[in-house]
């Protein structure tokens, strides 16, 4: 238990001592910020005018189409209606610009799984994405594989896929993560799962959705809190990617830690931030 406390602690310092370092952020960077604090609007108004004004910048329309993703969901079924389309298009986009870029081709192929049709979901098109990540990056091509099993309800075939990328792969941080992910999402291991987290928060350099989710394992399973805390706090000093775990939930699980350590109060200041971090619904939407 120590060693585990030693090397979250390690990678939280490392965090904090990149992110102390940092300059006034550009435009990019400024929109990043905003939708960490669950300020899409403001975001997405940046955002434009990055796109208008550089509309061969990939990684601006995969922030966008991540922006408008946000909305998408604080907004529920009503907004994959309003925002689908422009998730779809700058998503599209970014990979377009750039047909290697893994993030915007991950997250164009959930897009695409998820979306209901009518707002430019299709299975089909999830599996062409899923494919070229294959081709790409073979590690991250059988999560891919494994994301369109899922969608098929073909769970065997999912979980084969993961336990090939950790067997191809056995020091690979991403591959223990997802299957993690499964164990804990898809066969309601939490032990297992924690095992494979663990696995993967140990690899240098530090994974840090992995680090989320030992946290959440924890905060669900009310063992091994103090290191479930101690990987939440790392994880918040890192600035997640527009398709990485958020800020907001990680607070949420660590108060869910916090509390059953009886530690209320400071529970209830990670609640309340976890309030404040997460995207409003429209104000028309809310009616």
């Amino acid at each position: 238990m120590f060693a585990g406390r030693v090397w979250l602690a390690t990678a939280g310092l490392l965090l904090a001592t990149c992110a102390g370092a940092q300059q006034a952020p550009a435009p990019l960077d400024a929109a990043r910020a905003a939708l960490r604090r669950g300020a899409c609007d403001s975001a997405i108004v940046v955002l434009e005018q990055v796109v208008a004004a550089n509309p061969q910048d990939a990684e601006a329309h995969f922030v966008l189409g991540s922006a408008y993703a946000a909305k998408a969901q604080a907004n529920g079924a009503a907004g994959a209606v309003r925002y689908g389309r422009n998730v779809q298009e700058h998503y599209e986009q970014a990979v377009a610009l750039v047909p290697g870029y893994l993030e915007a081709r991950d997250a164009l192929m959930q897009f695409y799984g998820l979306a209901p049709a009518g707002a430019g979901g299709s299975l089909d098109k999830a599996l062409e994405q899923a494919k070229a990540i294959e081709g790409l990056y073979p590690v991250v091509g059988h999560r891919a594989r494994a994301f369109i099993y899922e969608r098929q309800k073909k769970f065997e075939l999912a979980k084969r896929e993961y336990l090939a990328a950790v067997r191809e792969y056995p020091h690979s941080s991403r591959a223990h993560n997802d299957l993690g992910q499964y164990l804990l999402n898809v066969e309601k291991s939490p032990a297992r799962a924690f095992e494979e987290f663990a696995v993967a928060a140990r690899e240098t350099p530090p994974y840090m959705p992995a680090f989320y989710n030992l946290g959440r394992t924890v905060a669900l399973t009310g063992t091994n809190l103090s290191l479930g805390e101690a990987a939440l706090e790392a994880y918040l000093v890192y600035p997640p990617s527009a398709i990485e775990p958020t800020h907001a939930t990680a607070h949420y699980y660590l108060g869910m830690i916090l509390e059953k350590e009886g530690k209320r109060r400071a529970a209830l200041g990670h609640y309340e931030a976890a309030y404040r971090l997460t995207p409003k619904p429209d104000a028309t939407a809310a009616h």
